[in-house]
């Protein structure tokens, strides 16, 4: 699998590199002069912990941002449902939920909980979000609980993704157009051909011409 990185602020691709993995990234960014890579202030990345362990590495004094996105996917793949039979009589949206989360209080506790951190992750509320951090919550899921935990291990990270405007929006708009122009030549068995072919969509490069002479 690949990997691609763009500026944050024009939008536009820096480069793509064939080999995702750590090693490989090691190699490719060390490339840079350490006076090159001490200059980049932030990079937003989702919750893969080798970027993290890169970044740490090779980008002192970058500030690290979770992308808020994926954050929100995370606590949203720990809520569980229960699957229940047809009710016999109409029944609103709101009403039906409050009457299965009327039935277990771990769900109540749960659904609550996820509601929380929904909200000060949409609305950026930084002092809202360390307070739900900070307290305790006994009654919640497993589930949950394993992304609780993460989510004070990142807990740093997070305060970036809070207060600084950088997601990784542009990159998955990037990522959607790759897709459309690998499906559309039912892809590529060069990796060369393909990073040329996706910078010259990007306008970032142009293809060759041969000068005829008359």
């Amino acid at each position: 699998m690949s990997f691609i990185f763009c500026d944050a602020d024009t939008k536009q691709i820096i480069d793509i590199v064939e080999d995702r993995r750590l090693s490989s990234l090691q190699a490719y960014f060390k490339r840079y002069t350490e006076e090159a890579r001490s200059r980049v202030k932030h990079i937003v990345i989702d919750m893969y912990a080798p970027y993290i362990s890169l970044i740490k590495e090779l980008f002192p004094h970058a500030k690290i941002i979770l992308d808020k996105f994926h954050l929100v996917q995370h606590i949203s793949r720990a809520f569980t449902y229960r699957s229940v039979y047809c009710f016999k009589q109409p029944m609103r949206e709101i009403d039906i939920l409050n009457f299965l989360l009327d039935l277990s209080p771990e769900l109540k506790s749960t659904y609550d909980l996820y509601q929380d951190l929904l909200f000060a992750l949409q609305t950026k509320n930084l002092d809202r979000f360390n307070h739900l951090l900070e307290v305790e919550h006994p009654l919640i899921s497993p589930e949950l609980q394993t992304a609780f935990q993460t989510f004070k291990m990142y807990q740093s990270y997070i305060k970036n993704t809070l207060t600084t405007p950088y997601t990784n929006g542009p990159i998955e708009g990037i990522n959607n157009k790759i897709k459309v122009i690998k499906r559309i030549a039912f892809g590529y068995r060069s990796f060369y051909h393909f990073k040329f072919r996706i910078l010259m969509i990007q306008n970032l490069t142009k293809p060759k011409r041969k000068i005829l002479a008359d």
